[in-house]
Parts: C-alpha cells; sequence; structure tokens
C-alpha cells in the first residue's frame, strides 16, 4: 500500500512539472520579424499624409491644427471614448440574466429500478431524452451595487474627459512656443547664410590690415573678437533652435517634407488674455482646473463607495422564473412553469462593515487633503505666471528697444558708410549685431507669448479654438457639470461646493 502511495506521490509531482512548464511555453517573447512588422506599421501610419496648411500660418491657426492633429490629445480623445464605452458596458449588469439551455441525454440500456414495497423492476425514462429550458434571474442587490458601480464608472469617465482638457492646454502651450521659435529660426537661419560671405571677406580683410605696419593691429584684432563674439552668440541661438520648426510641422501634422510660410508681424498678433487681481485670478483657478474638478469627481465616487459598502451587507434577493419543456414520455406533464425566491445573507460582510466604512472614511480624507494640496499648487502657479509676465514684459520691451536703437545704428552706418568715411568691415559687424538683435527680441516675444499662455493654463481658460476644432464640451455643459458634482457632492462636514472652493482658496493663500 505505501508503494502505491509513493508512485501516486511521484507520478503527481511529475504531472504538475509538465503541467508548469506547459504553461510557461504559452506565451512566448517576441520574435524579431514579429517586431520588425510592428515597427513598419508604426512607420507607415506616421506617414499618413496630412492636409498641407495653404497660406501665411498665424499661432491661433497653429493651435487649432495641433488640436487636431496632434497625437497626444488623439490619445486623450480615445481614452475618454474609451471610458465612456466601459460606462455603458458596465450599466448592463443592471440587467436580468436570461439563460438558455438545452441538454441531450442517452444511456445504452433502459434506467430501471425498484423500491422496497415491489420486487419487480421499473423504468421512467426513454433511453435518450432532450430538455430545453429558459430562466429568469434577477437579484436586487445586485442591481442595486450595478447601478452604483456604473454612477462610479460614468465618474471615472468625467475625469478622462478633465484630463483631456488639460492636455489640451497643455498643447496649445507648447504649440504658442514652438510657433515664435520657429518664426526666430526662419528670421535667423536665411539671414546666417546670406552674410557668411561677407562675415568671411572681412574676417579676410582685416587680418591683412593687421599685418600691414601703417594700421594700429589692435584695433583690427578688436574687431576680428567682437565679429567672432557676435558669430557665437548666432551659433549658440543657432543650435538651440534647432529643429523647432520640424517639431511645429509633426505637431500641427504638416508634412514635414512640404514648406511652412509662418506670420512673423508680432504688431499684429493679440496676447492671448488680459490679468486680473491675483485673488480673483485664484479664485477662477480652483473654479476652472481640471485637477480641482478631477479631485471632486474622486470624493463622489469615495461617497459612492460609502453606498455600496452597506449595499454589500444587506441580504440578496434573487427572483427567480424559469420556461423548461422535456421529451421525456414516462412524463405526464412534459413542460412546465416553475419560480422561486432565494434570500442569502453573508455574515462575513456584515462583521466587517465597520472596518469597510473606517476605509472609505480614510480614503475621503486622503481625497479631501489632496485636493487641498493641489488648491495651494494651483494658487502658488498663478502667482508664478503673474510675476513670469511682469518680467518677460520688461525683457521685451527691453530686447525690441534694444533692435530698434541697433537698427537705428545700421542705418547711420550704412550712410557712413557710403560717404566713404567708414570701411565696410564696419558695415558687416553692425548687420551681423542688427540681426542677433532682432532675433533675440522675437524670442523674448515668444517668451513672453508662453508666459501668457502658461498664465490661462494656471487659471484654466480655454486657451485654444477648442468648439472650433470639434474636441471640447460646450461650456453650458461643462457648467452643467460641475453643477451636477456640487450639488451630490458630499464633504462629511455640511460644506456645499462653494464653502469647499472657498476654503480651498484660504489654505492655499496661507500656503
Amino acid at each position: 500500500m505505501r508503494t502505491v502511495l509513493l508512485r501516486i506521490v511521484r507520478c503527481s509531482i511529475v504531472a504538475m512539472s509538465a503541467a508548469i512548464s506547459g504553461c510557461a511555453s504559452f506565451s512566448s517573447p517576441w520574435s524579431e520579424p514579429e517586431i520588425a512588422g510592428f515597427a513598419e506599421s508604426l512607420e507607415q501610419d506616421l506617414k499618413l499624409p496630412h492636409e498641407a496648411f495653404v497660406g501665411v500660418l498665424t499661432a491661433e491657426q497653429a493651435a487649432e491644427r495641433a488640436l487636431r492633429y496632434n497625437h497626444a490629445v488623439r490619445l486623450k480623445e480615445l481614452e475618454v471614448a474609451l471610458a465612456q464605452a466601459k460606462a455603458l458596458s458596465a450599466s448592463g449588469a443592471m440587467l436580468p440574466s436570461v439563460v438558455a439551455q438545452s441538454d441531450y441525454y442517452r444511456r445504452d440500456r433502459p434506467l430501471m429500478s425498484r423500491s422496497t414495497q415491489s420486487e419487480s423492476y421499473s423504468g421512467s425514462t426513454d433511453l435518450s431524452t432532450l430538455s430545453r429550458d429558459i430562466s429568469l434571474s434577477w437579484n436586487i442587490l445586485d442591481f442595486g451595487l450595478s447601478y452604483v458601480r456604473t454612477r462610479q464608472t460614468l465618474d471615472k469617465a468625467l475625469q478622462q474627459e478633465e484630463e483631456a482638457r488639460r492636455v489640451r492646454s497643455r498643447v496649445v502651450e507648447e504649440t504658442h512656443a514652438l510657433y515664435w521659435r520657429a518664426v526666430a529660426l526662419d528670421k535667423l537661419a536665411p539671414a546666417q547664410r546670406r552674410l557668411s560671405g561677407e562675415i568671411a571677406d572681412a574676417m579676410r580683410l582685416s587680418r591683412l590690415a593687421a599685418q600691414d605696419h601703417q594700421v594700429d593691429p589692435i584695433a583690427q584684432v578688436t574687431f576680428q573678437r567682437d565679429l567672432l563674439n557676435l558669430q557665437r552668440d548666432l551659433n549658440q541661438l543657432d543650435t538651440s533652435l534647432a529643429g523647432v520648426t520640424e517639431q511645429l510641422k509633426t505637431s500641427i501634422g504638416h508634412p514635414l517634407s512640404a514648406r511652412l510660410r509662418l506670420r512673423s508681424n508680432r504688431r499684429g498678433t493679440r496676447l492671448p488674455v488680459q490679468m486680473g487681481a491675483i485673488d480673483d485670478d485664484v479664485r477662477l483657478a480652483l473654479r476652472q482646473r481640471p485637477e480641482i474638478r478631477q479631485h471632486m469627481y474622486d470624493l463622489r465616487i469615495t461617497d459612492e463607495e460609502v453606498t455600496a459598502t452597506i449595499l454589500q451587507v444587506l441580504p440578496g434577493v434573487t427572483l427567480n422564473r424559469s420556461f423548461a419543456r422535456e421529451s421525456n414520455s414516462f412524463l405526464y406533464h412534459p413542460h412546465w412553469i416553475s419560480w422561486g425566491t432565494q434570500v442569502a445573507v453573508n455574515l462575513i460582510n456584515l462583521a466587517r462593515l465597520p472596518a469597510d466604512l473606517a476605509a472609505v472614511d480614510a480614503q475621503k480624507y486622503a481625497h479631501r487633503q489632496h485636493a487641498l494640496a493641489t488648491a495651494a499648487t494651483i494658487a502658488m502657479q498663478v502667482h508664478v505666471a503673474q510675476a513670469r509676465i511682469a518680467v518677460h514684459k520688461r525683457a521685451y520691451r527691453d530686447a525690441e528697444r534694444f533692435a530698434e536703437a541697433q537698427r537705428q545704428l545700421l542705418r547711420q552706418v550704412a550712410v557712413t558708410v557710403d560717404l566713404g568715411k567708414a570701411g565696410q568691415q564696419a558695415l558687416v559687424r553692425e548687420r551681423l549685431a542688427t540681426l542677433l538683435a532682432e532675433v533675440r527680441a522675437i524670442l523674448a516675444y515668444a517668451d513672453l507669448q508662453a508666459a501668457y499662455t502658461a498664465y490661462a493654463t494656471a487659471r484654466g481658460d480655454e486657451v485654444g479654438p477648442y468648439e472650433a476644432a470639434g474636441v471640447a464640451p460646450n461650456k453650458h455643459n461643462r457648467q452643467r457639470i460641475v453643477g451636477d458634482v456640487c450639488r451630490s457632492m458630499k464633504m462629511g462636514e455640511a460644506l456645499d461646493c462653494e464653502t469647499s472652493i472657498t476654503a480651498a482658496t484660504v489654505v492655499a493663500g496661507a500656503k
């Protein structure tokens, strides 16, 4: 007997080892041809032709195209659609369960039996039978839980919409910065190519003049140093701007091989927003920022979790009704209708109820504290955004004044060269300095535009033409959604939505 048991154990170990090794072979790493095929499909998708922009592109048009063609925005839109589809799918759990079943049964000999009251055998079934039934069951407790879970899933879908709005704001902010940096590169690159020959000639003539004993060599070497310094500064700007045009084309869905014309007139471009009082901006940011609304949804989901926790300890009532039919010829009634009710209570869940409710309350307080921390960060971002605008305004004004002064100096030097009072080398140096000043003025304006867009993002404003691009919810719909959130929130301390935002403002200002 012991030998038999040992053999059974050994066979079991061998079978388990074979099963484990077999399961390990179910999934294998990707092969090189499979990876190459997937990479090729991605490459083909990237090469899909986009609609090239015709005409002169403005910053607002660039932001609109970025919202339409940017891959990050499209990804968030798909995630929102997926969350909405999951919410719709979760709502199906509230429906009753309908099961249709068909069984075929056959024996090789009749099913005969006898009772203790008789010595003779008798049969009650045919050799083959076919039974069919349709059962309808509905658990009231499952319906309640499914209703709560569906509401939570819908709140998560609304959270995804707020996340998509945040990503759109970030894309618009990045597109504005890329646009004006690309304008600066368009100004710098052709001018450098035009001046490269004149710079080389000026450097050659200056070296030859430095070798002449009748000319002061210090003045010539100083000229060479100044020219090289200007050229080094332009090379540093060129390095920092390398690739911005390609980044802009990719962001707005413009073919990389096609030429893109940008509007470089800064005077005709309006600034995105007008600054307000700091307290009003903080209050507005706490009302409009998607992060605050996401925390509000977290609080509502947690409140729904309290309801779900209580529902789980209630008795579950299941209502059943079925329609059956049998092909057994021995039955007097081959078809019938049956119904019943089942009541079940999970006593373990009832014992765990206090601990579960305490965990939900702790989660609610954590969400509340997270919202307060986010409010403090938002208030800090609004303060920083306003401070950055003031700094970049001053920097752009100074850069524009310097560029205008340099242009005047260039005109004066050109007149002096025409009168023969100065050499061509001075004109080349001033042309190079003027180019550097103009590019720096454009970059200062780009920084100012980025600061204004970042300020609008910090306040939670709609910084892009979302409705025109067809990728954002209507403003009235957003107000209605936030109104529903405020009406349904339960802070646990009898605080309504308005009081909660005011409290968050106080905490943010204190921090």
